[in-house]
């Protein structure tokens, strides 16, 4: 970076520049700089920036952050093309605050929030909803003139409330581009892409009628009032450390299984043993998904609505999304399986958990059968015992 008269040049030649620049001067609330991140105290939100891609006329930047009011972690890439990389960075951290942080701030400061109520695992919970602006590029649009804030969510509110648990918080991010040849759509819950969502927003863009290229973003925050919310054995960061915990004792007693009949009666000996039969049902039923979703990537699409078969032949459908103890779960095993907490015996783990899976059982029989491999499946179905409920 060099000053030239009044004119400030900011020379970006490697990722460690613009990141630098991010934490030094690139956002606009008053921040503290902690190391390699900032804190912005308005917010109490610690933003930590990490640059994913770079090249001379394109960037990618990862901003992952944590409200400790909410013990929430948020995550937003933001890419940018220009005609050389400092017009690109720009765009990107334009992208970032003009959509994301705007919102975020609309949510802080409670401006005209829609309330909605819910009833999820028998409970009431009320809701603010906050519409961030919708921000474009080219000639976005049906009529190429943009979205009003209502847009999306008028189209998809119902589909948006019905995945909605228990959750403190949530955020939702939607994305439709356009190019003459194929049409985009990208809806995430909590960067959790929701597939069925993500294709009626494709087909929205496809409508348009666009000459080069034209894209819409929105974020939608939605915060649960604190009266409402049902507290957690697992909330907070000791009970992400209890969540962590178990998970690996499970993979460990799952580890040791040698017989089918020691498999089966995991979920007995699990829950038992920790004694939270609601989790011993979770890792026995969604552990071996998780891990099989995760290998496959994008050979295979999978539905987040998933069904609970329970033994008095009652079946209980719900969303991935609502359940508080799924993302929680994935993220644990996650970062079990990556630490090599298993010792050698981690892959092998890891292939188990896979050869478990009723998306890998269907995977394997579309292969064989030498026939065009589906990659979509509308819902898997968990059969779990009597001392299951949703939560």
């Amino acid at each position: 970076m060099y000053k030239d008269d009044d004119i400030i040049v900011v020379d970006f030649k490697t990722p460690e520049d613009v990141r630098e620049f991010i934490l030094d001067e690139g956002i606009i609330y008053k921040s503290e700089r902690q190391v390699d991140s900032l804190y912005i105290p308005n917010f109490d939100l610690l933003l930590t920036p990490n640059i994913e891609q770079m090249s001379n006329t394109g960037i990618g930047i990862e901003f992952n952050m944590y409200i400790k009011k909410l013990d929430k972690y948020l995550y937003e890439y933001s890419s940018g093309m220009g005609g050389d990389i400092t017009t690109a960075v720009g765009m990107s951290m334009s992208s970032f605050l003009i959509s994301f942080m705007n919102t975020f701030e609309i949510m802080y400061n409670k401006c005209n929030p829609i309330n909605i109520t819910t009833e999820f695992g028998g409970n009431e919970h009320n809701w603010d909803v906050y519409l961030g602006n919708v921000t474009g590029m080219g000639t976005p649009g049906e009529d190429g003139k943009g979205s009003s804030a209502t847009y999306y969510w008028d189209i998809i509110k119902d589909d948006i409330i019905k995945r909605l648990g228990n959750q403190k918080m949530v955020y939702v991010k939607i994305y439709a581009a356009r190019l003459p040849e194929n049409s985009i759509g990208e809806v995430r819950f909590d960067d959790v892409a929701i597939p069925e969502l993500s294709e009626l927003v494709r087909k929205l863009a496809e409508k348009w009628n666009v000459e080069q290229f034209g894209s819409e973003k929105q974020f939608i925050f939605i915060e649960q009032n604190p009266s409402t919310i049902t507290p957690s054995q697992y909330d907070g960061p000791e009970g992400r450390k209890k969540m962590r915990d178990y998970v690996l004792e499970y993979l460990k007693m799952f580890k040791n299984t040698t017989s089918k009949e020691q498999y089966y009666n995991l979920v007995k000996d699990f829950g038992d043993k920790i004694g939270d039969k609601v989790l011993a049902n979770e890792c026995f039923g969604f552990l071996p998904e998780i891990a099989t979703i995760r290998a496959l990537g994008d050979q295979i699409v999978v539905s987040d609505q998933i069904q609970f078969s329970l033994p008095d032949n009652k079946t209980l459908m719900t969303y991935s999304t609502q359940l508080s103890d799924y993302l929680m779960m994935e993220n644990c095993l996650i970062d079990i399986i990556r630490s090599g907490e298993l010792g050698e015996e981690t892959k092998k783990v890891w292939e188990d958990l896979i050869c478990k899976s009723a998306i890998y059982n269907v995977f394997v029989q579309a292969q064989e059968a030498k026939g065009k491999i589906t990659p979509k499946l509308t819902t898997v179905l968990y059969n779990v015992n009597n001392d299951f409920v949703l939560r």
